[in-house]
């Protein structure tokens, strides 16, 4: 017994297991607490309520209008949703979040948004009720309509636990379909690849010698980043373009947005936000007065009657698009445009910072120490001085009119003071880190350091990390 606790407490700290885990804490088991709160998921609070005053029109927010896509035989498609459970989705991405935690958050949100759309949904599982069985794959959510507490029982229940049948799957979600008249769609939610023996790129040609049936399959590949290659062997089963990566819970939401146009093509509002997961409240000009009519998520967007709205995005500080109509057989495209304010927490102009696209180009290059105009927008930050440090800070979300001041706990500045410009030696516990001058702050990571010029000239004990100031040091000190 006491074997068999400690390989439960392994696999729920290292992997993951939130929902076992809290079954098994109910018989004794004691688990970081911490971890399992962050990973418990709140299904029921999809959007806050609209707040009472009225936020300010941005006036740079774009709105375009394009035609109505036209529907294969006037029906809306057909989707299957395949979603992986195996026993690798309990692994941590992101912010001590599990691949399933954010996997469940985005396709949760996603089926109850679309219930009110009346969409043709359903969602296959494998792997989330027995190990080692590569038969464990099953329709979760059918096709029809379902209350939200039906979508959060399915969903909430499933765990991470066995094999990826992932051909099977796809095959089993393609015989679901293909007998429908208007276009199909199965979207694979996926961490890893078949582990059943498929051969999905062998399966994959089969399934496009499938003339004029309308079928697109589209996969979504959750913590692949590392290990690109076993990535292909999966992304066989969509054709260019219709492949995703994401590493956390927000490129799950910005690969549901680039798929909204081919799943769910009848909405005629379209939100364009750097932050797809954002929520939206809309209002109902009704008399020349504003009524709140129904929230969602600005990934997908909605359907609704053609009239005049307004609407807000859940952005911070909070984004506010003029007055606008939608006319009948047209959609409405509200773009979120705008700039934000960021600042590097250090001296004026001690470090450099470069915010990169997704393509890794340079969009914006700045200095510490004082705000600079940024273009919202999704941007990796970089930040470095030569010739001693350099460090990437993640992600960065830049919304129109936000304020971000961004510290940096991890590196310091000091002044070896000195009657002459010369040279002296860094070093580290481990021997010699560099040379530098005197009287010239050096950028360097946090840690101990030691100044040498010579026996009569020396610094020991030079502590670096959060300086709001540069130090400075001399060979009296």
């Amino acid at each position: 017994m006491a074997l068999y606790r400690l390989v439960l407490i392994y696999f729920a700290l290292s992997f993951g297991f939130i929902s076992w885990v809290q079954a098994e804490t109910s018989k004794g088991l004691k688990i970081d607490q911490k971890f399992k709160e962050e990973n418990r998921l709140d299904l029921n609070d999809l959007y806050e309520k609209p707040a009472d005053e009225k936020v300010p029109v941005t006036k740079e927010g774009v709105i375009s209008y394009e035609d109505l896509p036209v529907l294969t035989n006037g029906r809306l498609p057909k989707v299957e949703i395949i979603f992986d459970s195996s026993g690798s989705m309990g692994r941590v991405i992101g912010q001590d979040k599990t691949r399933m935690y954010a996997a469940k958050r985005v396709v949760a949100k996603f089926f109850k948004d679309q219930q009110k759309e009346n969409a043709l949904m359903a969602l296959r599982v494998y792997g989330s009720r027995r190990r080692n069985d590569c038969q464990d794959d099953y329709m979760a959510i059918g096709f029809g309509n379902k209350t939200n507490r039906e979508i959060d029982k399915k969903i909430s229940s499933l765990l991470p636990i066995g094999k990826t049948p992932l051909m099977a799957s796809v095959d089993r979600a393609i015989k679901d379909i293909i007998k429908y008249s208007g276009e199909k769609r199965i979207v694979v939610f996926t961490d890893g690849k078949d582990t059943c023996g498929g051969d999905l790129c062998k399966f994959a040609k089969k399934v496009r010698g499938l003339k004029d049936v309308g079928l697109k399959i589209y996969t979504v590949g959750i913590g692949f980043k590392l290990k690109e290659q076993e990535f292909d062997q999966v992304a066989c089963l969509g054709e260019s373009g219709d492949n995703f990566m994401a590493d956390d819970e927000d490129e799950l939401f910005v690969a549901m947005s680039n798929l909204a146009d081919e799943l769910i093509p009848g909405i005629n509002l379209k939100i364009i936000s750097p932050i797809p997961k954002a929520p939206v409240n809309l209002f109902k000009i009704v008399n020349g007065k504003r009524k709140y009519y129904r929230s969602f998520t600005a990934a997908w967007g909605i359907r609704v009657p053609p009239g005049v709205y307004e609407a807000e995005v859940g952005l911070s500080p909070r984004y506010r698009f003029k007055r606008f109509k939608i006319p009948p057989k047209k959609r409405v495209v509200l773009k979120v445009e705008g700039f934000g304010k960021m600042k590097i927490d250090f001296p004026k102009g001690l470090i450099n910072a470069q915010l990169l696209d997704e393509n890794g180009k340079v969009a914006h290059h700045f200095k510490s120490g004082q705000y600079y105009r940024v273009k919202m927008g999704r941007y990796n930050l970089k930040v470095f001085r030569k010739p001693f440090f350099e460090d990437f800070l993640g992600k960065h979300v830049v919304s129109p009119n936000g304020v971000y001041k961004i510290p940096m706990p991890n590196v310091g500045s000091v002044i070896f003071e000195h009657p002459s410009n010369i040279g002296y030696y860094i070093y580290v516990q481990n021997g010699e880190f560099g040379e530098y001058m005197t009287n010239v702050p050096v950028v360097l990571p946090r840690g101990p350091y030691r100044f040498y010029i010579s026996d009569e000239c020396r610094v020991d004990g030079v502590d670096l990390g959060s300086n709001k100031n540069v130090g400075r040091v001399d060979c009296k000190k």
